[in-house]
C-alpha cells in the first residue's frame, strides 16, 4: 500500500522522505553496534559510502592504538595446545600437511628467541593465517580440511593473546567483534553501491548477514 501511495502528489513525497529517514536511522543503528566501546557517536557519521569508509577508519585506528599495548608469547599451555592441533592435522594429505607445517614454521620465525612477539607483528601474522585459511575454506575436499586446521590455529593464537594480556582481553574481544560487524556492513554497503546516499536498505543488510 505504501509503495502505491508513493506515486501520489505531496503524500508520495512525504512517504519517500520518511522512508529515507528510516533507512538512515537503520544505518546509524548498525554503525552504533560496530562502534561499541570506541566512544564514537554513530549519529555524527554520514551514511552511504562515506559512512562505511569513516567506520573502517575509526575501527582501524582503534586497532592501531591497541596493538602496542599487547605482546604475544608462547608458553607451556600454548605449546601443548599447538601439539594437539598438529596431531589432529595428521589426517591431511602430505602436500597439505607440508603447507600447515610451513605456516607454523613461519610463525615461529616471527617469534623472538625469548618466545615473544610484538603486537604489531602478531597482527600481521594472524592476518596472513586468516587469509590463507579463508582461501582454503572456499575450496573443496582436502583444501577445506586444511582451511579448518588453519582457522583453528588462528583461534588458538587469539585465545593465547587474550590469556596472556588479561588487562586488554576484553578490549581485544570487543575490537574483533566490532570488525566482524564492519565486514557485514561493508558487504551491505557494496550491495547498495556508490549512489546510495541514504545507505543500505534492510534487505541488503539481511543479505549481508546471511552471507
Amino acid at each position: 500500500v505504501e509503495d502505491k501511495l508513493i506515486s501520489l502528489p505531496i503524500l508520495g513525497t512525504a512517504i519517500n522522505a520518511a522512508k529515507k529517514k528510516a533507512q538512515e536511522e537503520l544505518n546509524r543503528a548498525a554503525y552504533k553496534r560496530a562502534l561499541t566501546g570506541t566512544g564514537i557517536d554513530a549519529s555524527k557519521l554520514p551514511v552511504g559510502p562515506e559512512g562505511i569508509f569513516k567506520l573502517k577508519e575509526t575501527l582501524s585506528n582503534a586497532y592501531k592504538e591497541l596493538w602496542p599495548k599487547v605482546t604475544f608469547k608462547r608458553d607451556a599451555q600454548f605449546n601443548k595446545s599447538l601439539d594437539e592441533l598438529k596431531k589432529g592435522a595428521i589426517g591431511l594429505t602430505d602436500s597439505k600437511l607440508n603447507v600447515f607445517n610451513r605456516v607454523i614454521k613461519d610463525l615461529d620465525k616471527k617469534i623472538s628467541p625469548n618466545g615473544s612477539m610484538l603486537g604489531e607483528t602478531y597482527q600481521v601474522a594472524e592476518k596472513d593465517i586468516a587469509k590463507l585459511a579463508a582461501n582454503y575454506l572456499a575450496s573443496g575436499g582436502s583444501d577445506r580440511v586444511l582451511g579448518t586446521a588453519l582457522k583453528q590455529l588462528q583461534n588458538l593464537m587469539r585465545q593465547q593473546l587474550e590469556r596472556i594480556n588479561p588487562k586488554n582481553a576484553k578490549e581485544l574481544a570487543q575490537a574483533r567483534k566490532n570488525w566482524a560487524h564492519y565486514e557485514i556492513l561493508n558487504k551491505a554497503g557494496s550491495a547498495a553501491g556508490d549512489q546510495a546516499e541514504h545507505g543500505f536498505t534492510a534487505a541488503q543488510l539481511a543479505n549481508a548477514v546471511r552471507t
